[in-house]
């Protein structure tokens, strides 16, 4: 801490002490600080008379978790761990905070008056998990057609359509190269299943070969339903019957998914030029277009 503060905050005590006649301008003025400066230390100083380290800027009655005695940190950690029996819940530091004036083992003492103390007390005595975050880092690009990236992408720009079906009205089904960020496939439906995936899977995987992995995120159509979690998806044993990996990315890690830079230009930009289709079939029919031109020939394989 600055010694100048300090400084400040012994002088306007000791002025205070010697002068209590003065008034709160004059103590501004003799300080040097402002009128608010010393309302605020005048009051912690009234509030703590006996204590020195009050011109520290710390008191030894804080509100930290070691500010109260062994039976109140016992007693909140009680609360947590058995709750009462009307709650039918384990507590968090709102409930315990009113339950906590009621226990009869703390009555008499000094209690926390604050949700953000019970939290700080329950986080060091390990009833709140701490959630270390992830290091995050540039992953490195694999090599050109090694790794695709399978996903479906919301088509804005396409009215949406009269159904049932109120999100995800028109959809495409694109295919990115994680070495290039290359988009190389992109099929537009309004009724993307699981099982409309396979025919145009197989129309690019004739054009580029085999890759060794494939990206994909949590989409039900890729993997299902979770009652169906030990047995592998009709998409799961297709690429394992075609001795490609499949790599199912973490939920909520965007940083799993490549760049897409290169998914949406050769359609959209066209598309942003132009007036915008009003339906998803004329929305189609410029999609298929320019997907047929998004593979340079030297990315196929024989």
């Amino acid at each position: 801490m600055d010694a100048h503060y300090v400084a400040d905050r012994s002088l306007l005590l000791a002025l205070w002490q010697q002068h209590p006649e003065w008034t709160n301008p004059t103590l501004a003025q003799a300080t040097g600080r402002s009128l608010a400066w010393v309302k605020k230390w005048k009051a912690r100083f009234r509030a703590h008379p006996d204590d020195p380290d009050v011109i520290w800027g710390r008191t030894s009655a804080s509100a930290s978790a070691s500010a109260f005695v062994p039976r109140v940190i016992e007693q909140i950690l009680a609360i947590r761990d058995s709750p009462p029996e009307q709650l039918q819940r384990t507590p968090g530091p709102r409930a315990i905070l009113y339950f906590l004036p009621r226990s009869p083992a703390v009555e008499g003492q000094r209690l926390p008056r604050s949700t953000r103390t019970i939290w700080k007390i329950l986080r060091a005595h390990d009833r709140i998990a701490q959630h270390r975050r992830r290091p995050h880092g540039a992953q490195a690009r694999p090599e050109p057609l090694v790794e695709l990236q399978l996903d479906f992408k919301d088509v804005v720009q396409v009215d949406p359509l009269t159904s049932p079906k109120q999100a995800h009205a028109v959809e495409v089904f694109d295919a990115v190269d994680v070495g290039t960020s290359l988009w190389l496939m992109g099929e537009p439906s309004a009724t993307s299943t699981a099982a409309t995936v396979f025919a145009p899977l197989l129309h690019l995987l004739q054009q580029i070969g085999l890759p060794e992995r494939v990206r994909f995120d949590r989409d039900p159509r890729f993997l299902g339903s979770t009652s169906m979690r030990d047995f592998p998806t009709p998409f799961l044993r297709f690429w394992y019957a075609l001795g490609v990996q499949p790599v199912v990315n973490p939920p909520r890690r965007r940083t799993s998914t490549p760049s897409s830079s290169g998914c949406t230009p050769p359609w959209s930009t066209n598309i942003g030029r132009s007036p915008c289709p009003t339906r998803w079939r004329r929305r189609g029919r410029v999609c298929r277009a320019s997907s047929g031109t998004t593979i340079p020939s030297a990315l196929t394989r024989a």
